[in-house]
């Protein structure tokens, strides 16, 4: 049987306060996932463009290497102002739960901050509900 896999990204959460509160009790569920799953925490230090964060965590690739590191905004070369991405200028499946979703699995995601909607997804996909971006 496949693994089934759930992946939870805080943005903006304190890890140490996270780690404390489930340690003392406050978050069960966090605590359990942290003792039965996998953790990974990030180090990016802020003056890098930390939203740049998002679409690589989703797509493996540095956002200097693929050049979209901000939905729906951003500097191109050579500009002078931000202007809006294109649609046609992101490609909706550079992303982990569409590489699930052509492998046959069944996905949802919610939220997942700086990405474009997949409209071959099989499962679902909500966005911008809660963002502050």
């Amino acid at each position: 049987m496949p693994a089934r896999v759930l992946v939870i990204g805080l943005d903006a959460a304190e890890s140490t306060l996270i780690e404390k509160w489930a340690d003392d009790g406050l978050l069960p569920n966090i605590a359990r996932l942290g003792r039965e799953g996998a953790r990974l925490g990030l180090g990016n230090p802020m003056e890098t463009l930390p939203g740049a964060i998002w679409p690589e965590i989703c797509s493996g690739v540095s956002s200097g290497k693929d050049g979209l590191f901000y939905h729906p905004f951003q500097i191109h070369s050579g500009e002078a102002g931000w202007r809006p991405i294109e649609h046609d200028e992101i490609d909706e499946t550079n992303n982990y739960w569409s590489v699930a979703s052509e492998n046959g699995r069944r996905v949802c995601v919610v939220d997942q901050v700086q990405s474009a909607l997949n409209t071959d997804l099989n499962g679902i996909q909500v966005l911008e509900w809660g963002l502050h971006d």
